[in-house]
């Protein structure tokens, strides 16, 4: 069984009316009326189709005639009235009637604004929203919230009627959706991180593509390359944001996305010791004498100490010794390490 059917199947336990109408904005218009699939062209024209779309957009909610005249006839000064707006809704009654009788009744009048009888109808945006909501409720266990999530994300990811065009409440619907799917994306990764950590690092590179300045899909993309041990890959990643909110932003990652840089590069090259020692004095170093950078908005400080910090004196003969190799010469490299 489905969750989809799951959740039908209890609202009938619960004594709810079962929906009569079956809608989906994602991925294209498509509408089942009493078991009957009715296409877009089949509900009186664009028009009528759109009055359905803009109250099921509202979620039952009464919208004035005035407001709906606005959204479907758009800087068009009298070409849209009440009068246009109620021939239409009739138009719209009398196809659903058609298709099973009794559906019109969804469609219902209050005080000079129309509204839809949500109990009898199920949309797959509410749908998408409601299997989030249960996949992220912190009282769901992962191993339960990842094919909850699964099926969710998978839903809302198809663009949200793209035949529509640019109606500016549609526009603003799928700005809504496209926010709000970012969110759920990192959330997603976030709760499945320790169970499918492949998964989580899908999940919020999308968020990443869907909006590079989103602090929190950076944190969930690197945590999930570092839960992988993906550390070169991580390193790139930690680059690419760098470069990002410097340019955008004008400002540097926050202290997180410092704390995970430092231990991937620590991770990439544990296999050399050496090496591994030396970054912990060049971190150590930075700690103590480096000035603080500008990170990202709400936070100033610089990436976090290593578990064992080197000291100073220390980290400072390592660094030379280091410049003295790479410049062939130890009089060159003092030089070298006394100019940096």
């Amino acid at each position: 069984m489905t969750t989809h059917e799951t959740i039908t199947a209890l609202g009938s336990r619960a004594g709810l009316a079962a929906p009569t109408m079956e809608v989906s904005f994602l991925g294209g218009f498509r509408l089942t009326v009493g078991g009957v699939r009715l296409g877009p062209r089949q509900l009186g024209g664009t028009k009528p189709r759109l009055i359905l779309e803009a109250l099921l957009a509202h979620g039952g909610s009464p919208v004035s005639k005035e407001k709906l005249v606005s959204m479907l006839w758009p800087g068009e000064g009298g070409h849209g009235s009440k009068a246009n707006l109620e021939t239409y809704a009739c138009v719209l009654r009398k196809h659903l009637h058609a298709a099973a009788v009794g559906s019109e009744d969804i469609i219902c009048t209050v005080s000079g604004s129309y509204t839809v009888d949500m109990a009898r109808i199920d949309l797959d945006l509410d749908r998408y929203r409601r299997l989030v909501r249960l996949a992220t409720d912190p009282r769901t266990p992962p191993d339960d919230s990842l094919p909850l999530l699964a099926e969710a994300l998978a839903l809302g990811d198809a663009e949200l009627l793209p035949e529509e065009g640019d109606l500016e409440w549609l526009v603003d619907l799928r700005r809504l959706h496209s926010g709000l799917l970012r969110n759920q994306l990192v959330q997603g990764a976030v709760k499945i991180m320790n169970i499918a950590p492949s998964l989580a690092r899908h999940w919020s590179l999308l968020a990443v593509r869907r909006d590079c300045l989103d602090e929190a899909a950076w944190i969930a993309y690197l945590s999930s390359l570092e839960r992988l041990g993906l550390h070169a890959e991580g390193l790139r990643a930690y680059n690419d944001c760098r470069r990002v909110f410097s340019r955008e932003l004008g400002c540097s990652p926050g202290r997180v996305l410092q704390d995970t840089y430092v231990r991937m590069l620590r991770g990439a090259n544990e296999a050399n010791s050496e090496l591994s020692r030396l970054l912990d004095a060049v971190v150590s170093l930075h700690g103590a004498t480096g000035p603080s950078d500008r990170t990202s908005p709400g936070t100033r400080t610089t990436a976090s100490l290593p578990s064992s910090p080197v000291p100073v004196d220390e980290a400072r003969r390592a660094l030379t010794s280091l410049l003295m190799m790479g410049s062939g010469t130890p009089n060159g490299g003092a030089a070298a390490a006394r100019t940096a």
